[in-house]
């Protein structure tokens, strides 16, 4: 019969109003999970005639459930009381963008992780996609290793070469070459040599040395090209050479490594398709020489001939060890005092360079001569084994203007500093309301490493939920456009902090018993239906 059709129709459609509201409380408490609400429709309708006047009479044939919508408002966002800094909300439009087996995603859900291999994945293991960094300074190689095995047994004047790429100061790329040729038991010459087109310096040559157990006994030989054709400063090096073995096995090479760069532009290139985020877990930053110094400082016109006043300055060399360098500063004049730049007795053997000089004042205190920068200030011959210690003092800060003057006030010291520093081990990260990842470094540095993508599409509505808080798009929704946040409409990152469910308890309470009062009328629909049918038929018997 047709009436059963009708309530059986309610039946279901309140059947699936109720699985929703059910799923909706039963994610209360899911990260950044979105509420759905179930609309209906009624069927087609069976003209069985027309009133006196002509209108239609009509019977309908039940209803049905015509789609389910999904509330894409944002959720309450709270700072996550543990401070991980892998729990990020985005406030405001878009979706983080995922990939796990070469699908993408969408998901709103920040609750990331950091896998043992650095990955930063969702809680399904699915890999959290950004941009790679483009906005490194061009730093020139200070530290390099090679690690290869040159064989005990091999023949006097037998020989194996290596090659690694390394930086100058302008970032340009040189390909070094070591050569090792076997001069006797347990030694090999060395020579580290440029292309003849790439310096004027002859190759760098010495003796290894190793140990009856095949360790070199000489760590840390130093490595200086001058005259480098690109007019970048001369390339002082540090060769890591523990690396090294001399035992009975083939001579072969394995690896190197080296600590320079080259100059890239932009923060992140975002015209690259979004890649896998890799924290730098377990890494270490290297140390970084001292290349540049500056210092705010009065010295006083009224001060008695022969008056010293000092300034002390931290500088790191290029194994990381810091410094106290001194600049001691004497009165000659009215209006000049003389300058030496000095380290600690036994940090340094060799006789310094550009150390010393004067200082000359005008009439109004400011600082003439001399002008712009003291270039090339030396130390050779560090005890630690450290290449020369060469940096530059700028006179003029960040500025234009010196910060060094002589005013009738007392001897001051202000703001000094430098830009070297020592190495560091990687110790976490943040990210900022753009997306961009700062990796954090136990010497103080942070290093960007990548930005956060974001994505937006043209009809939310048109996403299909996939489970485990993600969404793929379809045809509806169009496609994905991915990009970084704070641009383009998208929402901004906050670190440290997760969205929460959208669902309102109170509004589902009230949504769980309309729809039970629903699916219970439509019941006593079935019954009453039941009992006419039943009496229907006891009318034949």
């Amino acid at each position: 019969m047709g009436n059963f059709s009708i309530a059986l129709s309610g039946l279901q459609a309140d059947s699936v109003a109720l699985n929703t509201i059910g799923n909706n409380l039963a994610n209360l408490n899911t990260t950044a999970y979105k509420g759905q609400t179930t609309s209906f429709e009624n069927l087609f309708y069976q003209q069985i005639g027309q009133s006196g006047s002509g209108d239609p009479i009509q019977i309908g044939a039940g209803t049905k459930v015509s789609g389910t919508s999904t509330d894409f408002s944002e959720g309450t966002i709270l700072p996550d009381t543990t401070t991980n800094a892998s729990d990020m909300a985005l406030d405001g439009n878009g979706f983080f963008l995922v990939q796990q087996n070469g699908q993408q995603s969408l998901t709103r859900a920040g609750n990331f992780q950091v896998a043992n291999n650095g990955s930063l994945i969702t809680q399904d293991g699915a890999s959290v996609l950004g941009y790679p960094v483009m906005n490194q300074a061009a730093t020139a190689t200070q530290n390099f290793s090679i690690t290869a095995n040159l064989s005990s047994a091999a023949a006097v004047g037998d020989s194996l070469s290596s090659q690694l790429q390394i930086f100058d100061s302008l970032g340009h790329s040189h390909t070094a070459t070591v050569t090792y040729t076997n001069t006797g038991v347990n030694s090999w010459n060395y020579s580290v040599s440029l292309p003849a087109a790439d310096s004027s310096a002859a190759p760098v040559t010495g003796t290894l040395t190793f140990s009856a157990a095949g360790v070199p006994t000489l760590s840390q030989p130093n490595v200086s090209f001058s005259g480098l054709t690109d007019g970048a400063a001369n390339l002082n090096m540090t060769w890591r050479a523990n690396g090294l073995s001399n035992t009975a096995a083939a001579s072969l090479n394995i690896s190197s490594a080296q600590d320079g760069n080259a100059a890239t532009n932009g923060v992140v290139d975002v015209n690259v398709n979004p890649q896998a985020i890799t924290l730098p877990v377990g890494s270490t930053q290297g140390a970084q020489a001292t290349q540049n110094i500056s210092a705010t400082v009065n010295l006083n016109s009224n001060a008695p001939l022969g008056t010293s006043f000092t300034t002390p300055v931290q500088i790191f060399d290029s194994l990381g060890q810091s410094h106290q360098a001194t600049v001691t500063y004497d009165k000659t004049g009215t209006n000049t005092w003389s300058y030496s730049v000095s380290l600690p007795a036994g940090d340094a053997s060799g006789a310094p360079v550009n150390n010393t000089g004067t200082l000359v004042f005008d009439s109004n205190g400011n600082l003439t001569s001399p002008t712009g920068t003291v270039n090339g200030i030396t130390f050779p011959g560090m005890a630690d084994g450290a290449s020369d210690l060469t940096f530059n003092w700028n006179l003029n800060g960040s500025g234009s203007t010196p910060t060094i003057t002589q005013l009738a006030s007392a001897n001051t010291n202000g703001s000094v500093n430098q830009d070297g520093f020592t190495s560091g081990n990687y110790t976490g990260f943040t990210v900022d309301p753009s997306g961009v990842i700062q990796a954090k470094f136990s010497n103080g540095n942070s290093q960007t490493i990548g930005q956060i993508a974001v994505a937006s599409v043209a009809n939310v509505q048109g996403l299909v939920a996939v489970g485990g808080n993600n969404f793929q798009t379809t045809g509806a929704s169009g496609q994905a456009v991915a990009g970084v946040a704070g641009a383009g409409g998208r929402g901004t990152v906050n670190d440290g902090a997760l969205e929460q469910s959208n669902v309102n308890i109170s509004t589902e309470f009230s949504n769980l018993i309309v729809a039970q009062r629903a699916f219970e009328a439509n019941s006593k629909t079935v019954t009453t239906f039941d009992t006419i049918s039943q009496d229907v038929i006891s009318m034949i018997r």
